[in-house]
Parts: C-alpha cells; structure tokens; sequence
C-alpha cells in the first residue's frame, strides 16, 4: 500500500529475478507487529512450470526484512528441487506469537498431506506440524485454512464437494474428520472457505451451498457450526439453527458466498462475502448471527441484521467482494 504515513510502498519478492513472478496469496500482522507474507515464486523453463513456496517477515512500518526471522527474513517452504503438487493458502497469528500456514503438501514423503499444517516459531523454526494423508480425507480435498480451539485442538478445513473439517489432536495426529454436505441441490457442490474458533470451544466454518443448475449455477450463503461433544468427538452443534447448519441468500440475490467470519468475545458471529443478483453484479455482504444461528437485530436493524454495500464505482459489471471479516471491541 502506497501509504507514506506508514513507510510507503513495500516490494515483495523473496530472491530479486528478472525470470521469476511473485505472487502475495496472503497477509497478516503477527503478534510481534511484523507483516508476514506468504508468496509464491514461479517460472517456466520452456518445458513446465516450477514454483517455490515463501513466508516472509517485514518490520513495520519500515517494510524491511527482518533479520530475526531465520535469519534473512525468509522461510521456504516449499522449495525448487521438491516436485509434486503443493500449495499454501492461508496464515494464521496465534496470540503467542507463533504463526499457523495451511496448505497441502504432496511431496514430502511417499503419500504427503492432503492438509498440511505448519507452526512458524517467531525466529522462523518450523515447531510441530499436523498432517493429513489422502487416505484421511474424502477425493481431491485440500487444506485452506486452519485455527486452534481453546482445548488445544487445530481444526483445517478442506474444500472438496462438501465442507470438509480436520480435527487435529494437540500432538499432531489425525483426531477425526467431519464432512458436512448442504445438498440443496444441482450438483450439491457446497465450499468452506474461512473458519473461526469461539471462545466457547465451538468451531464455524462459512462458505457456499449450490442451490441449482450445473451451466446455471445459484448458490446461498452457508455456516456451519461444530462442537466437541463429552466424548471428545468433533460434530455439528444442534443448538445453532437446530442442525448445526445455515443456508440464507438476501432478497433474491441468486449467488451467495461468505469468505470471512469472526467470532466475537460476546457469542455474536460476523461473517462477510458476496452476493450478486440475476443480471447484476457482485456486492459485499455483511450479517451478524446470534449463538443460535438468528440475524442479530441490533446489527443494522433496518433490515435486520444484514446489510449489502454496493459501491458500483464503475461500469457494470463492477464487482464488489469482501474477503476479510474483522471485529473491534470498543471499551470505554
């Protein structure tokens, strides 16, 4: 961001070359203030295509590199002499400064992870890593986004033609996996993309559901919630919209997809994405959900509880999408 006020424009590129292209797949702040960056480098060597797979840390504001981080700032992943199908997606600051990478990781090893789960120390050292072999888990599913429940647990979600939830034990081993299908029709293609723990010890997962069509596709906005039963079993919480499930659209709005939630201190739910009607275009969604799946009239009564923001800055179509859901608590 070209913001003077805040040290100007930051370039991010793990090893400066005229032959590769970077890309920023995602960006956080850490608990030590610093701006981490997961990034992918790639190149065609006129054969096929290689990429390798960083996490960079950058003092902030000053957008330097910083040293403490292994060293030179930079932690590879994934590099160029390792084959096979791997990919990161998401990074995730826990409150002790260690930082959780999600992905799938397909070359380590004879069969690899379907979710692959890496804790970044704040040095840069790789601490434990949770893995799911494909065996674990349903088809070509594959690790988007993971987050640590208050009993220790991580939880990753998998997009595949259901929502696909890992439970990983505290020490690293596989402690379940939960499928959760919407099947609200077409071809019941329903896809997790963001997830949030409560400070309850409960689970949500936001995405999509397919409500029709395979050429004409519609879909509506969906929720999940799960909690970990006396058993210590990870399954739907029936307490939340009866079946641990919420499907809404808005108004007609025939496609519908959430990308971010946030749980708030006080049991409320935000979640926020997109919405676009027949012959229209993309505008951001915005709901606040009560613990036991209800819109929260106190969140923009007017409707209640939801609001569309349609910026149409431009000539349609002018898409507008929010991916990022955040949540500040006032104290006066």
């Amino acid at each position: 961001v070209e913001d003077l006020s805040v040290g100007g424009a930051c370039a991010i590129e793990p090893y400066p070359s005229g032959t590769r292209d970077t890309r920023v797949v995602d960006i956080t702040l850490d608990a030590n203030g610093r701006l981490l960056a997961l990034a992918r480098e790639s190149y065609n060597d006129g054969m096929m295509d290689w990429e390798a797979w960083y996490v960079l840390a950058y003092d902030f504001p000053a957008g330097v590199l910083d040293t403490g981080f292994s060293g030179d700032g930079i932690v590879a992943l994934h590099g160029w002499d390792q084959p096979g199908l791997t990919g990161y997606d998401r990074l995730r600051p826990l409150a002790d400064g260690t930082t959780l990478v999600t992905g799938s990781s397909l070359s380590g090893g004879p069969d690899g992870c379907r979710v692959h789960v890496i804790s970044l120390e704040p040095n840069g050292s790789s601490g434990l890593t949770f893995c799911a072999p494909p065996d674990a888990l349903p088809g070509e599913a594959y690790g988007r986004d993971s987050a640590v429940a208050p009993n220790g647990h991580v939880v990753s979600i998998a997009p595949f033609a259901d929502f696909v939830v890992v439970d990983f034990a505290p020490d690293g081993t596989v402690a379940g996996v939960v499928t959760v299908p919407f099947d609200l029709g077409g071809a019941n293609v329903d896809q997790a993309t963001h997830l949030a723990t409560t400070a309850d010890g409960k689970v949500v997962v936001v995405g999509s559901a397919q409500l029709s069509g395979r050429l004409f596709v519609m879909t509506a906005h969906a929720v999940a919630m799960l909690h970990w039963t006396g058993a210590g079993v990870l399954e739907l919480d029936p307490s939340f919209s009866d079946d641990g499930k919420l499907t809404f659209d808005f108004d007609g709005w025939t496609w519908n997809g959430l990308e971010g939630v946030v749980a708030q201190g006080d049991g409320k739910i935000l979640v926020a994405g997109a919405s676009m009607p027949v012959g229209g275009d993309y505008a951001m969604a915005v709901a606040r959900l009560l613990p036991d799946g209800g819109f929260d009239s106190d969140f923009v009564p007017a409707e209640p509880g939801w609001r569309i923001v349609d910026f149409n800055l431009a000539p349609p179509p002018a898409h507008d999408r929010a991916s990022v859901a955040s949540y500040s608590a006032l104290v006066s």
